[in-house]
């Protein structure tokens, strides 16, 4: 055994860059190898999917959908398009997953090479690989730009690095196509030559101060200054429904990347455990589901708007909270995760190198338990982000799903589908705080999101697709994705729409336009008539396990003057009650009254699910099941008529009678 440990302890001598990124690799693997089973989240500008892949070659390069210049990460989706044959999530997930790896592993190359210690490297390339800023980075198809400039960035410094160490000129130049292509895939990309320049100031100092600009970094600098004036997207509008033409934005670029270095620099701060009162429009604030306190609107959304107008795009829209992360943080989860990890390693083994006296052994310890506290804590908050991931996929996929199996001919409307969430059954506090600005949530479906979209990149049938708020079905979670509608705007919507309604108690999508038909033709023979406002067309009883299913079907000959209730009660051959169920004609169970009786026509059909618990598993062999209406003010029971005209017993309609 001691002789095995030798051997190995003296492979791993031999061999530390092998065994660093296999430990960091394994470890960005291990934590995000399940995102690949995730569904596509699209939080991408308005159908900016269907834009790409209509969009030429070099469309991309003279034209956008909205002001985002990022002709090489669309051209990597239309790429992944072409050839996985569709929209197919494992395959997008994948290509991010890899991205993650080998961007830790390039941090690793990188910190090796800058602190001269195997060690210390691969340290940093671990941390990278744990930071939790990553995890949306990771998980979201559509932040491929965000790792992928990331790439570029590392590769960039690698190889300039590595130039600039050994004097190798074909590596300076290679510096040139790697921070071309990061211009080409992410406005961030433009602080690539400022940390190449920094990297350069640093380790290789001029002598002179007018040497400054004989450096090599500033040869790349001066370099890729001149490339975003070569991109130009021309008189494009923001996103559909703009009404102002887009001035040329390659010279506002630089203005954009100020932008998000400042949006870091404060936003995360005071934005991640915020929620918006009832009322409030969170369109243009901080606004989590399921918890947090009142916030007034973020001070972000002022400066976003004015931006915005400097550079020519006057109705852009607004941030919504479905972006905490992605869109704040969004220079953080490329290149600043990385720049912290690099600045430990370069630091940590700088200090002993200077004559501190810092023991081999003692350091690697102390470094290896660091390396622990800082990696260990972050891992609950990613797996628990990973989950909220899983819940989002699970829903965007009942939303195609739904959208798959709807009757043809009608448009799609969803109604208060959630644009963030931060808990769930699972997880019902929300996930752990790791660091104090670490944010919080996923994004589901955000305001400018194209749901057409959603539902065809997730396996769905590209049919036409509608997002809106009715507040009045539950006005106690904001934020929703879509535009705010008032109950009385239902009854056209669902007569003309097959519609869907989100119930976030039950994570469940039900659709009451399948138990209320607007201006159904009369029903010739009626089981039964209650107070000349309301017909028994049809009644049908079904045992299940545990439970008796009684399904009625209600047409309105005049609608009531107050709401009433529905019964149903169950009999033995004595007529004892053995069980009952009374619920508003229409809810079938569910917590919200979406046929509510201020939107009722005379004429309407409305089908009425009664769900009946047994106390024991089976049912009397004579049983009889009775139905009736009454006021639930006075608890006075709606006179019952039969088809004849005669009166019914006790108001009551017995089934099968």
């Amino acid at each position: 055994m001691k002789g095995l440990i030798r051997r190995a302890a003296a492979w791993v001598g031999k061999h530390p860059a092998l065994v660093g990124a296999l430990v960091a690799g394994g470890l960005a693997v291990a934590l995000y190898a399940r995102t690949i089973s995730f569904g596509s989240s699209v939080t991408t500008r308005r159908a900016t999917f269907r834009w790409i892949e209509n969009v030429p070659w070099t469309g991309w390069f003279t034209s956008s959908l909205s002001h985002f210049v990022r002709p090489l990460y669309f051209g990597v989706y239309k790429l992944l398009w072409l050839i996985l044959g569709g929209y197919s999530a494992p395959g997008y997930h994948l290509v991010l997953l890899i991205l993650h790896v080998l961007n830790a592993l390039l941090v690793g190359v990188l910190a090796s090479s800058l602190s001269r210690q195997h060690f210390y490297g691969w340290l940093a390339a671990v941390l990278f690989a744990a930071f939790p800023l990553s995890h949306e980075a990771v998980s979201e198809v559509d932040s491929l730009c965000h790792p992928l400039v990331a790439f570029w960035a590392l590769l960039a410094l690698v190889l300039f690095e590595r130039g600039r160490r050994t004097g190798n000129r074909y590596y300076l130049w290679a510096v040139h196509p790697a921070v071309l292509l990061a211009l080409l895939t992410h406005e961030n990309g433009l602080v690539v030559p400022a940390l190449i320049l920094t990297l350069d100031l640093i380790y290789y100092p001029p002598r002179f101060r007018a040497g400054t600009a004989a450096q090599p970094g500033s040869s790349v600098l001066r370099t890729a200054s001149a490339v975003p004036a070569l991109v130009d997207t021309g008189p494009e509008r923001c996103h559909p429904g703009a009404t102002h033409p887009r001035r040329p934005h390659a010279k506002y670029a630089p203005l954009y990347a100020g932008r998000r270095l400042l949006i870091v620099a404060y936003r995360p701060a005071g934005r991640h455990a915020m929620d918006v009162a009832p009322g409030t429009d969170w369109r243009n604030s901080s606004s989590h589901i399921c918890g947090g306190t009142p916030s007034a609107p973020g001070a972000s959304m002022a400066f976003r708007n004015r931006m915005d107008r400097d550079c020519g795009c006057a109705d852009s829209p607004p941030f919504s909270s479905g972006t905490t992360s992605s869109e704040a943080l969004a220079f953080t989860t490329s290149l600043g995760r990385g720049c912290i990890a690099l600045g430990f390693a370069s630091s940590s083994d700088h200090r002993c190198r200077q004559g501190l006296g810092c023991r081999r052994a003692v350091l690697t310890g102390v470094g290896a338990l660091l390396a622990l506290i800082i990696i260990l804590p972050p891992i609950p908050y990613i797996t628990c982000h990973l989950d909220l991931f899983d819940q989002a996929t699970a829903l965007v996929r009942l939303v195609s799903a739904k959208a798959g199996t709807a009757p043809a001919g009608r448009n799609l409307v969803y109604v208060n589908l959630p644009a963030f969430f931060i808990s769930n059954a699972e997880h019902p506090r929300g996930c752990p705080s790791t660091y104090p600005f670490v944010s919080t949530g996923v994004g589901v479906f955000p305001s400018y999101g194209d749901l057409r979209d959603f539902v065809r990149v997730n396996g769905g049938p590209d049919r036409p697709a509608l997002g809106v708020i009715v507040t009045d079905y539950d006005p106690n979670w904001p934020p929703r994705y879509g535009d705010a509608l008032p109950a009385s705007a239902m009854r056209d919507t669902l007569q003309h729409n097959q519609v869907y309604v989100f119930e976030i108690g039950s994570w469940s999508l039900p659709g009451p336009v399948g138990g209320w038909q607007p201006n159904a033709s009369p029903t010739p023979l009626p089981l039964a008539t209650f107070g000349d406002v309301l017909v028994l067309e049809e009644a049908a009883v079904q045992p299940g396990a545990g439970d008796l299913v009684v399904t009625l079907q209600w047409q309105v000959q005049q609608v009531p003057a107050q709401p009433v209730t529905a019964f149903v009660h169950v009999y033995d051959r004595d007529g004892k009650l053995l069980a009952q169920h009374d619920g508003p004609l229409g809810q079938e169970g569910s917590p919200v009254n979406y046929i509510p009786i201020s939107l009722w026509q005379a004429g309407d059909r409305i089908r009425d699910v009664h769900a009946i618990p047994l106390q024991s598993s089976s049912l009397p062999e004579d049983y009889a099941v009775a139905v009736g209406l009454y006021d639930p003010a006075t608890v006075t029971r709606l006179p019952a008529r039969s088809a004849q005209g005669t009166a019914l017993s006790n108001d009551l309609y017995v089934v099968g009678q």
